[in-house]
């Protein structure tokens, strides 16, 4: 079984993989394809703020060179460099962005953990296709296609991310911190990070996460979200819209998952200001018509279950300067059952929180002789939760839910304890 093959396998749940969902996660995505860097006072570099809830910082194109002393000390020929990569940077630059994400995400034990993946993986979570060789054998992807990946992966290794004022949660309290790193760090087999380029990627990449997304894949900051397939494999020109909006229900979904709530008013305007887009002053029906088109899409390839308007009256579409009511009117958008489904364990969570405290925190006396992998994994498949919704609500990673499971591991006696408050609460 191929890497890729074997990844959809065990991650893919769906036609949807698992991405980041952190403020500086979604801030570097957003900075990707609206772009808009600019220069600031003291840094030559292309700059670009971050101001998400409680999240303040700044994105920089920094490119990698062999030593990152040139943040410092840069040169005049790598500046100029930066500048490129600022002005080249492309949606095709975030569907490889949430593929790495994805397949990282599939993989780790730990968060320090090196991966490899093939140059082919990415082109094919992609949707693309090898071409058909002699007697309709499958030949292999186009030189040029393996160019733009390779073009996307060095202008994801240029970003650099500063964090000047963010909150996470550590043992469920509040604590400030200040981060700077890149996003994901190519490294070899030694652990020695090298430039992306054909010599180096001409068939395998290696790399991991950087620190600052490490520290929100940690305990109760730890957040990720389910994102379907099609963003990555919509057309970046074609269906810009399409693939822009798939990934901001994504992330709003995945924001109102704790609340329960998916059907929140989305704004018109704040939906075109997510993904980068204005109303067409001249002809503002082109822009209702390709909003409403995009919506259409989405809801037949099933990345949402359905879309209407909210107290929108039709009828002012009649009138001069309507444009400005619609942009004011609401959508309402429903997601999918597979996103619903998964998140159900979060908001059992939420609901649970409350019953914990009344709970007693030992084994099922009834029962001293029955595993705690065994008692897990019966509870998990009696509620058709996965690894991941139940590895989500115990803050740990899939893959220590099933070593847990599978007896192969004994968890610490801080994870123990968690799983039997869980099991406590949910069991039957």
């Amino acid at each position: 079984m191929s890497k890729l093959r074997d990844f959809a396998y065990n991650f893919m749940i769906h036609n949807h993989l698992f991405v980041m969902n952190s403020a500086p996660y979604q801030a570097v995505r957003e900075a990707i394809f609206k772009k808009g860097f600019s220069q600031i006072e003291q840094s030559p570099w292309p700059t670009k703020r971050i101001n998400k809830g409680n999240t303040e910082g700044f994105i920089q194109i920094s490119p990698k060179i062999e030593t990152d002393n040139h943040l410092v000390n840069p040169n005049v020929t790598t500046i100029q460099k930066a500048w490129q990569v600022a002005e080249s940077l492309t949606d095709v630059d975030v569907d490889v962005f949430d593929a790495l994400c994805g397949i990282f995400l599939s993989r780790v034990k730990h968060n320090e953990e090196i991966i490899e993946i093939e140059l082919n993986d990415l082109l094919a979570l992609r949707g693309l296709k090898p071409k058909l060789g002699g007697e309709g054998r499958r030949g292999g992807f186009e030189a040029k296609q393996k160019e733009q990946i390779l073009k996307s992966l060095t202008n994801i290794q240029s970003i650099w991310l500063s964090i000047d004022k963010a909150t996470i949660y550590e043992k469920g309290k509040p604590v400030q911190i200040k981060l700077q790193g890149r996003t994901f760090i190519f490294k070899d087999e030694h652990g020695q990070e090298y430039s992306i380029s054909e010599k180096n990627c001409a068939k395998n990449i290696t790399f991991t996460i950087d620190q600052v997304f490490a520290k929100y894949l940690n305990g109760s900051s730890r957040q990720v979200a389910l994102l379907s397939m099609k963003a990555l494999q919509y057309h970046p020109y074609k269906q810009l819209w399409e693939k822009r909006l798939s990934r901001y229900f994504s992330w709003r979904w995945r924001t109102q998952a704790r609340k329960g709530s998916f059907l929140q008013p989305n704004k018109i305007h704040t939906l075109l200001e997510s993904i980068g887009e204005k109303v067409n002053v001249k002809t503002p029906s082109r822009t209702r018509e390709r909003f409403e088109k995009a919506l259409d899409t989405l809801l037949d390839d099933g990345v949402i279950a359905s879309w209407h308007y909210e107290k929108w009256d039709e009828a002012i579409a009649d009138y001069k300067g309507w444009s400005r009511m619609w942009l004011n009117a609401s959508v309402l958008i429903e997601p999918p059952e597979i996103i619903k489904d998964h998140y159900r364990s979060i908001e059992i969570k939420q609901k649970g929180r409350n019953k914990e405290q009344q709970l007693p925190v030992i084994p099922n006396a009834q029962n001293p002789q029955q595993l705690l992998g065994e008692r897990l994994k019966n509870c998990r498949k009696s509620l058709q939760l996965t690894l991941f919704q139940v590895a989500e609500a115990l803050e740990i990673s899939p893959s220590y839910v099933s070593n847990i499971e599978r007896t192969v591991i004994t968890p610490s006696a801080k994870i123990r304890k968690k799983i039997i408050k869980w099991l406590d609460i949910y069991e039957t």
